[in-house]
């Protein structure tokens, strides 16, 4: 702990390897030290030294997602990729790791008598380690330029006529000024963060798409039943984090006050 705290780990990475520690120790069958007074002391030392305060990924607004969908060249792969990508990862309040994780058979359109959506399914993802089916839904939006099945489906059209495999690819390279074309190797999550901060802004993370769809929600009076649905997370104290309304001014109860 004191070496990880002295090279500039974050908290919350000291509290992983912890956990790994421990974890390690009962498949083995043996005692761990984990939650030991002494070490105890030490922890909450660390934390006041660090701080317990985490950076967080900022959440963009819809505007400004829309500007950045209307600046993309649709006529190019990498074009129809990124959209796809980012109104996906917003409209389903996806983690990078299950965006890059998603397969063409996860995915489906169903129709019932009111509605036509696209359901994919997460076998397994970072709050499901058990893997037991979890499914977000993705809704047609009123404007089909900013829709995310619009969006999926042009991107899918590129793909060879594939119907298995990673629904997200690395792109070929081409002659210099041509486009590169779709491959079948899957995007890293690495490519996704720096895709999200091309497009959307430096200051953003493959995680906004996340934080700004809770934001978003919340603001739009939704429950955190319904965020939930979508999100897949376990309690509300995770909506209260992830939830980015640090503008006083902007977001303050006391402007509904009806004086």
């Amino acid at each position: 702990m004191a070496h990880l705290a002295d090279v500039g780990r974050k908290l919350a990475t000291i509290n992983r390897h912890l956990a790994a520690i421990e974890k390690n120790h009962q498949l083995l069958g043996m005692p761990s030290a984990i939650n030991e007074p002494a070490l105890d002391v030490l922890r909450k030392g660390v934390a006041r030294e660090i701080g317990k305060k985490q950076k967080q990924a900022p959440a963009f607004s819809v505007p400004h997602l829309k500007r950045t969908i209307d600046r993309l060249d649709l006529s190019r792969p990498d074009g129809l990729r990124a959209r796809a990508l980012l109104l996906l990862g917003f409209a389903g309040a996806f983690r990078r790791s299950e965006l890059v994780g998603l397969n063409l058979e996860h995915i489906e359109m169903v129709h019932d008598a009111a509605d036509e959506v696209l359901v994919v399914t997460l076998p397994k993802s970072k709050a499901n380690q058990a893997g037991d089916i979890e499914q977000k839904v993705i809704f047609y939006a009123e404007n089909l330029a900013y829709c995310p099945i619009e969006a999926y489906k042009a991107w899918v059209a590129l793909l060879a006529g594939r119907k298995q495999g990673p629904l997200f690819v690395s792109l070929k390279r081409g002659r210099p000024g041509e486009p590169g074309k779709p491959t079948d190797k899957r995007l890293a999550d690495r490519r996704v963060n720096l895709l999200v901060k091309e497009h959307l802004g430096a200051k953003y993370s493959a995680h906004s798409l996340r934080v700004a769809f809770i934001t978003t929600a919340k603001l739009a009076g939704q429950s955190n039943d319904f965020i939930k649905n979508q999100t897949k997370q376990k309690t509300d104290a995770m909506i209260s984090r992830y939830t980015r309304l640090d503008n006083i001014i902007k977001y303050n109860a006391g402007r509904s006050l009806g004086l």
